[in-house]
């Protein structure tokens, strides 16, 4: 820090970490090498997500960074950012979901397509779910987007019919409960829906065995104007690292989400995965990239199955909660869910805590946990599972 910044460091710290929410105290400085700086949020939230997004980030100036002809930050030219402990406790070993807001006060005719397009200013949104009359919780795809969103929204007004509404901006605070190596319910692995399994009766512990709605029944039919998700099969995952798809995929236009499918147990990719694009004519774009053929080895793409249901998400959950029991009693199910799309239909068994969840996002899914001492049948799941979605395709308006 050059002497002449030395006097406003306070307030430059203040100010970076004032946008990820409102802090206790202000920031304290410590003179000795290297300088560091302590502060104390109000928020357990908002402390991780500015750890998470500041931490490693190169700190030099513009005049810097030209003078080093752009070259990359040496490690004393970054961030180096940790969280020193949360304070408070009494949650009985309980974590608030960060990547999930609440917004209150909203005008009263403003819908949840309204208040999505509002936050996907800053950054990918999963979900965008009422919460009463002017009340939303807004799932984003990153704890960073969901930090900077809070800051920005917190305080910002709406002109409604009535006049302006100033809005309410926090972290969710429903709470799910804190879980283990094992036991752990992982959306990495393949589902975004509540981190929770079943623990009680003679229901398996482990990872539920997932079955995404698209594995089951490809969509087929001409693509609606709303089309933007696409699903993937036969990935190169030989060549391809993960961050190497990413990189691939975002050759092809802007992607809201992109979601690869991973083995719950080994958390290896399968090869398959979803993409959503910003624009349907991306998603077109690369659907003519990649026509559905024979040939093996060639990357797949077709039309999500799961975003067409998820616009007749009312009459999807009609169709498929009273065949939940008796799948899972024909298949030797303790537990089995059917989730994501911003919604959790629980069959029997399924815990509170799932269903508490219920503003989840992410592609359609059957998440299944077999019995202790009846294992369950993957093969027949998958036939029960394929019979329902021919009836709900055949029932839900446009889909199949």
């Amino acid at each position: 820090v050059a002497p002449a910044a030395s006097n406003h460091l306070q307030t430059k710290i203040r100010n970076l970490l004032e946008k990820f929410g409102t802090l206790e105290q202000p920031p304290t400085i410590s003179r000795a090498t290297p300088i560091s700086a302590t502060a104390t949020f109000a928020k357990a939230e908002a402390a991780q997500v500015a750890a998470k997004t500041l931490h490693n980030v190169d700190n030099r100036t513009e005049l810097e960074k030209r003078k080093a002809d752009h070259a990359k930050p040496q490690d004393h030219e970054k961030f180096c950012v940790k969280l020193l402990s949360t304070l408070g406790g009494g949650d009985g070993g309980m974590v608030a979901p960060r990547n999930r807001i609440r917004i209150s006060e909203v005008p009263g005719e403003w819908s949840a397509p309204d208040i999505e397009e509002l936050c996907r200013e800053y950054g990918p949104v999963e979900s965008a779910a009422p919460d009463g009359l002017g009340h939303f919780i807004i799932t984003f795809g990153t704890e960073a987007a969901a930090g900077v969103a809070q800051a920005a929204l917190h305080g910002l007004e709406l002109q409604g019919e009535d006049g302006f509404n100033t809005l309410k901006c926090e972290f969710h605070r429903v709470l799910e409960p804190r879980l283990t190596d094992d036991d752990a319910y992982d959306p990495e692995a393949g589902a975004d829906a509540a981190q929770q399994v079943p623990g009680s009766g003679d229901t398996d512990s482990g990872p539920p065995h997932l079955l995404f709605v698209d594995e089951v029944q490809l969509s087929t039919g001409e693509p609606d104007p709303e089309d933007r998700e696409i699903y993937l099969r036969d990935l190169p995952l030989e060549d391809y690292s993960e961050q190497d798809l990413h990189e691939w995929l975002d050759s092809f236009g802007r992607a809201d989400r992109v979601k690869f499918l991973k083995d719950p147990v080994t958390k290896e990719l399968t090869g398959r995965g979803y993409v959503r694009f910003q624009s349907h004519e991306e998603a077109v774009g690369f659907i003519a990239a990649f026509p559905v053929d024979d040939a093996e080895g060639n990357v797949q793409g077709t039309w999500s199955l799961s975003e067409r249901l998820t616009r007749h998400h009312n009459d999807v959950l009609s169709l498929v909660g009273p065949r939940l029991r008796s799948i899972a009693t024909a298949t030797g199910c303790g537990a089995l869910v059917f989730a994501g799309g911003g919604r959790c239909t629980p069959g029997p068994q399924a815990p509170a805590s799932l269903v508490a969840c219920g503003t989840e996002a992410g592609p359609l899914h059957f998440a299944a946990w077999p019995r202790q001492r009846l294992k369950a049948d993957p093969s027949s799941l998958q036939k029960q599972v394929a019979e329902l979605l021919g009836d709900v395709v055949a029932n839900a308006g446009k889909g199949g």
